[in-house]
């Protein structure tokens, strides 16, 4: 992993992520059902009880560690921070989210060939689904008697998009930027449109 994947990351994070990559890797190269729980232990590293002290299967294990917002971050969000237009603040939450991720080409690469097989795919869109609601109930209290969930929504599926352009382009491999810089580019891009 790269410096900015890791420099804030605990050593269980990353012992989390590392054992993400091999199930990743191993999906990739073999299929969801070509490998069992113990090839995936012998290919991280580590015993098959550790294994289940980090993911209570398979599906956890290549899908990864479960994101979360810092108790920090949310609290200014919750204040009507950083900048108090709701758009630009989820999209500095978003930016410090996906600065956290793993920024390596090919460990992304992989990954989104991993998300085209359909479990994999449907318990990703579960775990956004959650992740959505957590983050509708945290723009509720933001915007208390102002909240209207259809621009919530909006705001939340345009981040999804600008994350989702910025993965094929960092994916193909044009320049030498890193993921959040394409992010940012995208995240720019959509701020012109709304001006």
């Amino acid at each position: 992993m790269t410096q900015s994947a890791t420099s804030g990351a605990s050593r269980r994070e990353q012992a989390a992520r590392r054992i993400s990559m091999c199930a990743q890797a191993l999906t990739a190269e073999h299929g969801f059902d070509g490998f069992t729980m113990e090839e995936l232990a012998e290919a991280a590293g580590v015993s098959r009880r550790t294994l289940f002290n980090y993911f209570d299967s398979k599906l956890d294990a290549v899908l990864g560690p479960e994101p979360e917002l810092g108790e920090e971050q949310t609290a200014e969000f919750r204040a009507g921070g950083p900048t108090g237009s709701l758009f630009e603040d989820l999209g500095y939450v978003a930016h410090d989210h996906f600065a956290q991720m793993p920024q390596e080409r090919q460990q992304l690469a992989t990954m989104r060939q991993v998300i085209r097989n359909p479990r994999i795919f449907a318990a990703c869109h579960d775990r956004f689904e959650a992740l959505a609601a957590r983050a509708l109930a945290i723009i509720r209290e933001r915007e208390a008697d102002r909240y209207d969930e259809v621009r919530a929504k909006v705001a939340l599926g345009v981040l999804v998009m600008l994350c989702d352009v910025a993965l094929d382009r960092f994916i193909a491999g044009t320049d030498d930027r890193s993921f959040i810089e394409h992010y940012d580019e995208a995240q720019q891009a959509a701020r012109s449109l709304f001006r």
